[in-house]
């Protein structure tokens, strides 16, 4: 598993730069990512993925334990697809 920390010292080393300057960098993109995402837009990284909010219905389900029925509100939620480069790793 990636820490945020390791993730920001390999973006350092592939950037050529410190680890100040790389987890700047990544705090940017990820705040742009979730205001663009907060407008309602979909985000396109092409040969990555596309990011998106999709609703998603209320539903009833079962307890998996208790067998007692829950109602579970309607909600968004953040949902990613990945694209062709990400799609061939794991063919």
């Amino acid at each position: 598993m990636v820490t945020r920390n390791d993730f920001i010292k390999r973006l350092a080393k592939n950037m050529e730069t410190t680890q100040k300057g790389a987890k700047i960098c990544l705090d940017s993109v990820l705040n742009t990512l979730t205001e663009c995402l907060a407008e309602g837009e979909e985000v396109r990284l092409n040969g990555f993925g596309v990011f998106k909010i999709i609703a998603i219905k209320e539903k009833v389900s079962t307890h998996p334990k208790t067998g007692a029925k829950i109602c579970i509100p309607a909600h968004k939620k953040v949902v990613f697809r990945n694209g062709k480069a990400l799609k061939e790793l794991t063919e």
